[in-house]
């Protein structure tokens, strides 16, 4: 957000089978909000809007996702 006056940002990353807009992280990027943290959530490889398939994800898939998430943000 643009009162976001500290830098912080927060990746988000969903669990095993789920996507960026569950429950949970919308919860939690309310909670951040308040707190004037912004935040950034991501769909791992083979989830919600991501590309490819769920049974081809591996660990280094999603490890690669979340660190393109980082270089995004810097």
């Amino acid at each position: 957000p643009a009162n976001n006056k500290n830098n912080l940002v927060v990746v988000l990353v969903h669990g095993f089978n789920s996507k960026k807009n569950s429950n949970t992280n919308i919860a939690l990027i309310k909670i951040l909000s308040k707190q004037n943290i912004s935040s950034l959530r991501i769909d791992l490889f083979g989830h919600g809007e991501s590309e490819g398939k769920f049974e081809e994800l591996t660990l280094s898939k999603a490890i690669s996702g979340i660190e393109s998430a980082i270089n995004y943000l810097k």
